[in-house]
């Protein structure tokens, strides 16, 4: 299983950045919002490959349209579980750390404690030692995975850009209110 923060389902996300949108307007009174929002899955062909789908959303209520773009590929979704600091200190430095913040939890994915915002080595210290202290498990590990959040990873949105990631944009269409 692929994880960070939060799994989106993929038919939900150009709902999800609609909302967004209509709040941004609402709460500015613009005529315009633009939202994204983003999910992480399998690649559609061998359902083997961590995949991202990114979605930008534009609507003017002015003109009544709605523009979707759509940018979409293969995702980096490394995680390691150890109770041991080492592993840990080198899982870190070979996914990139700290251009990308991490995420750990004491138990695995499902574990409701999360330890965000880990972006610097002192941090990423202090949130092992406690996540590994009240880890429930008899060996005291901890799971440590990237943060996909776009914000959160910046070295990504470089190799996006950079990579030839482009911005399909597939409709344009009269708003549904």
């Amino acid at each position: 299983m692929i994880w960070s923060l939060v799994l989106t389902p993929t038919s939900s996300v150009p709902l999800l950045a609609r909302r967004k949108a209509r709040k941004g307007i609402e709460l500015s009174g613009a005529s315009l919002g633009i939202a994204s929002e983003g999910s992480f899955s399998s690649d559609p062909c061998t359902e083997m490959l961590p995949w991202n789908v990114e979605l930008l959303l534009w609507i003017d209520n002015e003109l009544e349209i709605e523009v979707v773009g759509v940018a979409q590929g293969a995702a980096r979704s490394g995680h390691i579980k150890s109770g041991d600091w080492q592993v840990i200190a080198d899982f870190a430095t070979r996914e990139g750390f700290s251009e990308c913040q991490l995420v750990l939890r004491p138990e695995g994915p499902d574990d409701k404690r999360v330890y965000k915002d880990i972006a610097d080595w002192e941090r990423l210290s202090a949130c092992f030692e406690a996540g590994v202290a009240c880890s429930g498990s008899y060996r005291s590990t901890a799971v440590l995975a990237i943060d996909m959040h776009c914000l959160r990873c910046s070295r990504l949105l470089d190799q996006r850009a950079t990579n030839g990631a482009t911005l399909r944009i597939f409709t344009a269409r009269r708003d549904a209110r």
